[in-house]
């Protein structure tokens, strides 16, 4: 299971940090397994801009490689996609180079 939430109590950086989580699931009981989380996108593309708001996760497989999309940047004017892969689906996860794939800036 993966979802957005803040950081670990006591680490954010700056007014809308983030992070992406991913958990173990048992698909037995239905239940996330406790204590599994990690967190797998801290901040966004690069935490030195201070990004705001990564959120909507989504995870997709293909060609043997795992791509992350998520939103960033709220719902306003810096409103964007961007995209991270890895090779792993519980990371570590690069940014795309070409991010954002979707913008309205």
């Amino acid at each position: 299971m993966v979802h957005n939430d803040a950081p670990p109590k006591g680490t954010a950086q700056y007014e809308g940090h983030r992070v992406i989580k991913i958990w173990e699931y048992d698909v037995q009981t239905d239940k996330v397994v406790p204590g599994t989380d990690k967190i797998i996108v801290n901040g966004g593309t690069d935490i030195t801009q201070k990004p705001i708001w990564i959120e909507a996760p989504h995870i997709y497989k293909r060609n043997g490689r795992y791509y992350l999309m998520c939103a960033q940047g709220g719902t306003g004017d810096n409103h964007t996609e961007v995209i991270f892969a890895s090779d792993n689906v519980i990371g570590p996860y690069t940014p795309a180079k070409n991010n954002p794939i979707l913008t309205q800036r």
